[in-house]
């Protein structure tokens, strides 16, 4: 077939196939197609009926000159732009829509079709110094667009399962443009299945993509809610819902490979990123599917789907119990209050004390509590009259408490702290500690203080997106000697600036990978700012 021709058929195909997805239009397309294929049986019939000798009778019949030589000239063609032409105007040129490049055929001349191609191609510029401004990558965005994806795989099965009924075909279209619609009011949206230029996958392989998009998008709402609300949240529970999204993650990566998509999906890929910056931030190792080489099987989708799901709701009710807890704490510290030091106290507030810590011990809060204990610090059994009696909970309590003070008093006779602690008190005492990461904590900086005999310790909280500047003048501090970073629990940017202030200031810096205890401290204070103490010490 000429080049010419394929070309046609080329374009020609293009422009019916989604079209031909409709029976009504499939019927008129065969009826055109017989009309074709008899007007050119009927034509060549009849130009194998003429025969020269056929033309040379009728020829001299009419009286007409005879040739001398039989002619081969054929009759004009018709005055209309060549073809050949015209096709040649038809090329293929890439276009690059949300997370996919696909091809099309279009019309144009050839520099037309040549700026296309370059459009289509080249790298974007680079701003001035390579310096690109990074989006914090939106975990609730995410998980948004991965559902809509999901519901557009469910949705193309649908519609291929409404191909014999117009009617049904057109409620699934109207649903089609709706979606199409709210993909277009979300940042870099694209619903991929959706693309009339391509064919797409099987229908089973779209319900196992759509069940993996869906497994992204809840384990992204997981990781977002815990790290939003960290409250009562364990750290293996953290670790199990990042591994979760990872396992999703490499399961839609995989199950993407049946499509035709050419780019990496926007949310496949915005997730593994995420990942990646999260467990570095954090320190948190994430044992499987965070390489290409160790990918997560699609098709086990639906069962990690039950998986993310039981560990939120588990969540949630640890999370609804500590609400509850603090509730009950918050009433029982309010008539603890209320109830005097010396002598008898009001009986409807010794009732109130009662219920509350028998509430508390359900709930699962022990008698041995230093929330408990801390809220009937001041109380005693003379405070409950006769018709209000301590309870059995109140007495657990307050014998808790006697115990410790007991252990305390005898713990004071031995030693508190290790040698390794002792060998970096000598070297920090009399000196100020800045501490950068989380929330300043009352009991451990008095824990520090007391360990290593520091005159201050100076704890600096950051917001995530904040400024670290806060930092430079506590650091600059003449007496400062030690700046201590916690890195699970400071961003990557907030501590690289501590260590840039620290190195300023010439004040040792160390960082503290997990706890910080003072025997975890000592250690770490040793291993990696031990020698630099020691010179300076002796120096003064």
């Amino acid at each position: 077939m000429p080049d010419s021709a394929d070309k046609l058929a080329a374009a020609i195909r293009l422009l019916l196939r989604e079209h031909l997805r409709s029976p009504g239009i499939r019927a008129v397309a065969r009826e055109l197609a017989a009309l074709v294929l008899d007007e050119a049986d009927r034509i060549e019939a009849t130009s194998r009926s003429q025969t020269p000798h056929d033309v040379e009778s009728a020829a001299d019949a009419a009286g007409a000159p005879r040739p001398d030589a039989p002619s081969d000239a054929q009759p004009p063609a018709p005055d209309l732009p060549s073809v050949r032409s015209a096709l040649e105007q038809i090329g293929v040129v890439p276009l690059a829509i949300g997370d996919a490049l696909a091809h099309v055929a279009v019309p144009g001349s050839q520099a037309d079709l040549a700026a296309a191609h370059r459009a289509a191609t080249e790298a974007p510029a680079v701003p001035p110094n390579g310096q690109y401004q990074r989006e914090e990558i939106d975990l609730g965005l995410l998980a948004q667009r991965s559902r809509l994806k999901a519901a557009s795989c469910r949705l193309y099965i649908r519609r291929r399962a409404t191909a014999e009924d117009p009617q049904a075909e057109q409620d699934v279209l109207a649903s089609m443009n709706q979606m199409i619609e709210q993909a277009k009011s979300l940042r870099s949206c694209f619903l991929w299945v959706f693309w009339r230029y391509e064919e797409q996958p099987e229908n089973e392989r779209l319900e196992v993509i759509a069940n993996n998009y869906e497994a992204l998008a809840e384990s992204a709402e997981l990781c977002d809610a815990i790290l939003r609300s960290p409250s009562g949240v364990k750290p293996a529970h953290v670790e199990q819902a990042f591994q979760m999204m990872a396992e999703a993650d490499s399961a839609l990566r995989q199950a993407l490979h049946w499509t035709w998509l050419t780019n990496p999906d926007t949310d496949q890929d915005e997730a593994h990123t995420w990942l990646r910056q999260k467990t570095w931030e954090r320190q948190i190792f994430v044992a499987r599917h965070m390489k290409v080489s160790d990918p997560a099987d699609p098709r086990r989708a639906a069962a990690l789907l039950g998986e993310i799901r039981s560990l939120a709701a588990l969540l949630s009710e640890r999370k609804a119990a500590g609400l509850r807890i603090e509730s009950v704490l918050n009433k029982l510290r309010y008539h603890a209050r209320r109830l005097p030091a010396l002598g008898a106290g009001d009986a409807h507030d010794c009732q109130r004390v009662n219920e509350c810590v028998e509430d508390l011990l359900e709930l699962g809060v022990g008698p041995d509590d230093p929330r408990l204990r801390e809220a009937l610090r001041t109380l005693h059994t003379d405070a409950f009259p006769p018709e209000a009696q301590a309870g059995a909970g109140v007495l657990a309590v307050l014998a808790s408490g006697r115990s410790a003070v007991e252990q305390a008093v005898e713990g004071s006779l031995e030693p508190r702290w290790s040698a390794r602690v002792a060998e970096a008190r000598a070297l920090l005492e009399g000196s100020s500690i800045v501490v950068v990461g989380g929330e300043r904590r009352p009991d451990a900086v008095d824990r520090l203080k007391d360990a290593f005999g520091l005159d201050t310790v100076e704890w600096m909280s950051l917001t995530e997106h904040g400024s670290a500047g806060p930092l430079r003048a506590p650091i600059m501090r003449r007496q400062t000697r030690l700046v201590v970073v916690l890195t699970k629990l400071t961003g990557h940017l907030h501590a690289e600036e501590a260590r840039a202030y620290a190195r300023e200031a010439g004040v040792p810096f160390v960082t503290m990978p997990a706890g910080y205890n003072p025997e975890q401290v000592a250690e770490q204070v040793l291993i990696q700012a031990g020698e630099r103490l020691r010179t300076t010490a002796k120096e003064a």
